[in-house]
């Protein structure tokens, strides 16, 4: 135990110290910084396109499937972290605005802080990067991926036509939310709460089902014990990392209210994952179920998305992290600023669209050979390993002791809680929507996903990240 304690510790003291450096690279060092993010996910999809291409070992190739999931699926959360808390906007940052820190504190501005701008401009560039690439390639007879044909799936009907509208919207909410959590809090704090998604999914069927029988959906104990420990770990985490930024601000001359602002972030990220699972209600009320696969929400969610986060982006003033000397502003300045200061920055952000859709196109074209329980356990099992994985890059770090040992316990015990939940309930809840024992070997298409709220999770926040 003398010995646990003594590593985990260690770790702690050898992460700050590692974040305190790697937030304070600029210029040139940026590149290198986000090769040394993204070089294990850039590894991990090579190395699956490889086992996968081994076509003399057909049984290699559900490995490497996962091994691609896994890369594209980290890869993408470390992309947008990187573009919303750790490039280089501005250091040092204007004098004004470091008036209150002391001499020897650094004062820069870190990170793409104006998630409802970088949201909308995905949403839109997403929507014209693929009638760019699909019309041609319509044309030319190219519009397939392995046996699969891409099509866009006409609305039929009003009620359909309502019914996308209304997911657009908490698709809009669920991911932009999620973006500007990020922007607040550590990747892996995000990450730990959203481990709880199987918690909000089943309080929105819960909720469905009683509207619609008058009767709750049915439970078992053991299900229900196993994710309100889950969440109950994941409460610990926000105490233990809220608690720690306000220790260190007490201490600390000129805090500008950290740990306030982490606090914003929290509730922004929980928000965000129960407005995913809205779907699922929606689609209850509307008597209608009108299921995307990822090609398609980019043609029917995108523009809606857009134009419903146009107005928060001039009237929203919202906490800015990382910006030293700046408290509460809207994301218009904020792009003014970066503009202004650092265009590359600008396009890094910008350039997210782009990740996204071909993210998008390899989830679209794993999930056709996968099974329904395989890309439930692969999707949680990326998310618990992202967590390391964060704090081993240096894209988050740990807070000082004793805080950072109780968030590591804390976290182990919430991620074998929700991996029991899924080995218990077969995935149901889980990452990939979930299975049912008859359908578990069937291979699963975005299309027909079960549960609904993981379309969200998979084609929606496969756009930005979470």
């Amino acid at each position: 135990m003398a010995v646990s304690a003594s590593a985990i510790s260690h770790l702690i003291s050898f992460e700050a110290s590692h974040i305190t450096s790697h937030q304070h690279v600029s210029g040139g060092g940026d590149d290198l910084k986000l090769v040394k993010e993204l070089g294990i996910s850039a590894i991990c999809i090579v190395g699956g396109a490889c086992l996968c291409m081994l076509k003399k070992f057909p049984q290699l190739m559900t490995p490497g499937l996962l091994l691609i999931f896994f890369g594209a699926q980290t890869g993408m959360n470390m992309y947008m972290k990187a573009v919303f808390s750790t490039a280089t906007v501005l250091d040092p940052a204007p004098a004004e605005y470091c008036a209150e820190l002391s001499a020897s504190d650094s004062c820069a501005w870190m990170g793409f802080q104006a998630s409802f701008f970088v949201t909308g401009i995905q949403q839109f560039g997403g929507f014209v990067i693929f009638w760019l690439l699909f019309l041609p390639a319509k044309a030319l007879g190219f519009n397939k991926l392995g046996d699969k044909e891409i099509e866009i799936k006409k609305l039929t009907s009003q009620n359909e036509v309502i019914a996308v509208l209304c997911f657009a919207a908490s698709f809009t909410m669920n991911i932009a939310l999620n973006n500007m959590s990020m922007s607040l809090i550590p990747l892996t704090l995000n990450l730990i709460i959203r481990s709880c998604l199987p918690l909000s999914t089943f309080l929105a069927q819960w909720l469905l089902t009683k509207y619609t029988t008058g009767e709750g959906k049915p439970c078992k104990a053991i299900e229900i014990g196993l994710m309100m420990l889950g969440a109950a770990m994941m409460c610990v985490c926000v105490w233990a990392k809220i608690a720690a930024e306000a220790e260190g601000e007490s201490h600390k001359k000129g805090a500008t209210g950290e740990s306030a602002k982490t606090v914003v972030g929290v509730m922004y990220c929980v928000v965000s994952l129960f407005s995913g699972s809205v779907n699922l209600a929606l689609a209850g009320i509307l008597k209608t179920s009108v299921k995307l696969d990822g090609f398609n929400t980019v043609v029917y969610n995108s523009i809606p998305a857009a134009i419903i986060l146009l107005p928060f982006m001039f009237l929203l003033q919202h906490p800015v992290k990382h910006w030293d000397g700046v408290g509460y502003t809207n994301d218009a300045w904020v792009v003014g600023q970066v503009w202004e200061h650092s265009k590359s920055t600008f396009v890094f952000g910008a350039s997210s669209a782009l990740a996204s859709l071909v993210y998008n196109i390899l989830q679209f074209s794993i999930v056709q050979h996968l099974s329904a329980t395989h890309v439930a356990f692969a999707g949680n099992f990326n998310k618990a390993a992202t967590v390391p994985l964060a704090l081993l890059v240096g894209i988050d770090h740990l807070p000082q002791a004793p805080y950072g040992a109780i968030m590591v316990v804390s976290a182990i015990i919430n991620i074998i809680a929700f991996a029991a939940y899924n080995v218990v309930s077969g995935g149901a809840g889980g990452h990939g929507g979930g299975a049912t024992k008859e359908r578990e070997k069937e291979p699963i298409s975005p299309a027909k996903t079960s549960d609904g709220e993981d379309d969200d999770e998979n084609s929606a926040l496969a756009r930005t990240g979470a």
